[in-house]
């Protein structure tokens, strides 16, 4: 089989890179084309050019299935194109205030919003598709746009997120309620239908007579999804999809070796079933995931490999590359929280810093929130995620952590755990050997798997479960934790938090006696420890909290909090904790073992927005979650360092204002520096007393924030004078 391939070209997949970063574009030219087209997709070149970055048509783009990047949010499900002959295609998803529209002023509130849509400035609204008539299978998706507002109240809005326009007027209605109404316009301003907004009122939309499209499909035998992940010092695991008429009947090959031309070396791996949930009401469909494991890589070196399944018309991938993980010598890692499939992600940024020449990074760490809901249509939205990331995950080894929407596949708490490599079983009749495996996704799945097969069964201190784990990379020792089960979203519950305690001392223990080799210590999780607005309210519930809700109506929102508790009374034996409870107990849990071990950085995402704090120990009696610094600089820190940055490209925004009135409205006494936009982190450890942490805005690459932390001695805080 032929495979067109570019520069920058990643197994079946064309990569195309511009000078901004944000979501890239990705070319699918082995996909088969949409049911709906009769297999004839429409040249990229006769459609709209602005759905591309750059406003440019690719090279390669042709007549091929492609994820355009600057459509992604309208088009989540991977690949799609236009059909050569006439139709229809969707107008914008309807719009939705979610807070109230304060009569005096038009100021958004009880929400993540926070807009006045009645002057000048750059609005930011939630998105939803409507999956079902009680809209609770909604996907948020943000979009900002930049309003222009004119004596005589016209109101026009143009984004560089969205490919519609708005033309409209600010009045009132009947009551005398502050709106504004209007109609929306393609790219070639065409009529799409109109738009009226008063507090959550949703718009009847029309269709905008352009063209029909469809998504693509995925051919059998092609691998897909390819990505690397961390499982030591001197190795990783390969994961990737296959879709296949029947059961593969022999292990899935990886050939790698030092040379593109030269893979003398063969891997044999296994190959897992999984068939995607059918509690969307979607058909099901089967995937089959593969692993295997590449061990004694020479450090830092670059190896070529390709990778096929075991099936009779498996076709193998062209040949990548990535850079081998190392255990000593300068340590560069890209990190950060909650990045889903939408136009501002960092996935670009990403690609560019594994692929750089002086190795800008060597791994990546995301912290949870992978897909937002990889359960969507058949799983289909965690196909598109992956295959969006594959150009940076083939390239450039990664460390999945837990996050809450792991858990929303199709039905609620559905989830992301897995069992051991020893203990793996059945994923809806695939043949793996004896014991469970309770991964109700694809994605969960697929993540979870190769965490067991690396860092899960393989790393310093063996977990034994991709629910926390640990691996040394370079010179840091990386603990991934999961806090789901605090807020409710884990049916497991505190005997797993118990569980995970108990490893994490035996782990950080043997850390502690390797500081000699690897002297600095990063424990991760999804949710933080300390931040703005960790202390939550009493009145909004752990659940509620952790739920899709609150991406859609804010973590602190009381209103909508009980709104959700309503819905869910009917299957709960006993009231749920609040945010405040849920988040003291985990403050007392993590405290005093962050403390004793040393622990030098904890760094988290869940709340969209970046934050630093100064070194602390511990918060207050009032809220345990404020933490104190215990000093105002980075210089021998005498306490853990706190960052939280969760807006690696989610939904939308949160705000530092959420809990107001409270201790921790606006920021917390160790609060260095804050902000609500998309963004990432990145770690440069260069020795053993010296490291330094930049955060970097998705929109063009500039620094936000940056310090340098000098620890000349690795102990326990409680031993530091």
């Amino acid at each position: 089989m032929v495979h067109i391939i570019l520069p920058l070209c990643v197994s079946t997949v064309l990569f195309v890179s511009f000078c901004n970063g944000d979501m890239i574009d990705v070319i699918e030219p082995l996909m088969i084309k949409p049911a709906e087209c009769n297999g004839t997709c429409l040249p990229w070149s006769e459609a709209p050019h602005n759905l591309w970055k750059n406003n440019a048509v690719p090279k390669g783009a042709d007549a091929n299935c492609a994820q355009p990047g600057v459509a992604v949010n309208e088009h989540p499900y991977g690949a799609w194109c236009f059909c050569s002959g006439g139709g229809s295609i969707p107008s914008p998803p309807p719009a939705v205030f979610y807070g109230t529209i304060d009569n005096t002023d038009g100021y958004v509130k009880d929400g993540p919003l926070g807009i006045n849509i009645f002057e000048n400035g750059t609005a930011q609204f939630l998105w939803t598709w409507d999956h079902d008539s009680d809209g609770h299978t909604c996907v948020p998706v943000n979009a900002l746009f930049e309003w222009k507002v004119s004596s005589n109240g016209t109101v026009t809005a143009q984004s560089s997120d969205f490919y519609y326009h708005f033309i409209g007027n600010a009045t009132h209605d009947s009551a005398g309620e502050k709106m504004f109404v209007g109609n929306w316009f393609n790219p070639t301003n065409e009529l799409c239908g109109s738009w009226s907004v008063i507090a959550g009122a949703t718009p009847k939309q029309s269709s905008c007579d352009v063209g029909t499209w469809g998504y693509c499909t995925s051919s059998h035998g092609v691998p897909e999804q390819i990505n690397l992940q961390v499982a030591g010092p001197d190795s990783i695991v390969v994961s990737f999809v296959t879709f296949e008429p029947s059961d593969p009947t022999s292990p899935p090959l990886v050939q790698v070796g030092l040379s593109a031309t030269s893979l003398h070396t063969t891997v044999k791996g296994v190959t897992h079933k999984h068939t995607t949930s059918s509690a969307s009401g979607t058909p099901v469909r089967t995937l089959y995931m593969h692993f295997a494991l590449l061990e004694k890589l020479q450090p830092r070196a670059t190896y070529y490999y390709t990778v096929a399944s075991g099936s009779s018309g498996a076709v193998a991938s062209p040949v990548t590359s990535f850079r081998a993980p190392y255990g000593t010598g300068e340590t560069r890692i890209d990190i950060f929280g909650d990045m889903g499939i939408y136009r501002w992600n960092n996935m670009e940024w990403l690609q560019r810093d594994c692929a750089a020449g002086d190795a800008t990074a060597d791994m990546i760490v995301h912290m949870g929130d992978h897909a937002y809901n990889e359960g969507e249509e058949s799983e289909r939205r965690a196909d598109g995620y992956m295959h969006a990331y594959q150009p940076v995950l083939s390239k450039c080894p990664w460390m999945p952590i837990v996050g809450n929407h792991e858990f929303y596949s199709g039905a609620e708490l559905g989830r992301y755990l897995d069992s051991t490599w020893e203990g793996w079983g059945n994923i809806s009749g695939g043949p793996v050997g004896a014991g469970r495996n309770t991964a109700t996704s694809s994605l969960g799945a697929l993540l979870s798997r190769a965490n067991h097969a690396g860092a899960g069964s393989r790393g310093s201190t063996p977990s034994n479960t991709s629910r926390y784990f640990s691996v040394d990379f370079g010179l840091v020792h990386l603990v991934a934790l999961d806090f789901n089960m605090y807020y409710g979203d884990d049916p497991c519950g505190m005997p797993c938090a118990a569980d995970q305690l108990t490893w994490l001392k035996e782990d950080l223990a043997k850390a502690n006696k390797n500081r000699q080799n690897i002297p600095w210590v990063m424990a991760m999780a999804h949710y933080p420890v300390y931040c703005t607005g960790c202390n939550g309210n009493s009145d909004v519930t752990g659940e509620y909290y952790s739920s899709a809700d609150a991406e859609l109506y804010g973590n602190c929102n009381v209103s909508a909090s009980q709104a959700y508790g309503a819905k869910r009374t009917a299957s709960r034996a006993t009231p749920p904790k609040s945010v405040r409870g849920a988040s003291n107990n985990l403050v007392s849990d993590m405290q005093p073992i962050l403390a004793s071990f040393g622990v030098d950085f904890f760094m988290a995402g869940h709340w969209h927005y970046y934050e630093s704090l100064y070194p602390g120990v511990k918060g207050t009696a009032e809220c345990l979650s404020c933490l104190q610094p215990t000093q105002k600089n980075f210089v021998n820190p005498k306490g853990t360092i706190h960052v939280t940055t969760g807006n690696g490209g989610p939904p939308g925004k949160d705000s530092f204002t959420e809990h107001c009135p409270g201790e921790d409205c606006g920021n917390i006494t160790s609060t260095r520096a804050q902000t609500t936009e998309f963004g990432y982190g990145r770690l440069v450890v260069h020795n053993s007393s010296h490291a330094e942490f930049t955060q970097y805005f998705n929109a063009n690459g500039s620094v936000f924030d940056h310090f340098v932390v000098v620890q000349t001695t690795h102990k326990p805080f409680d031993q530091h004078n």
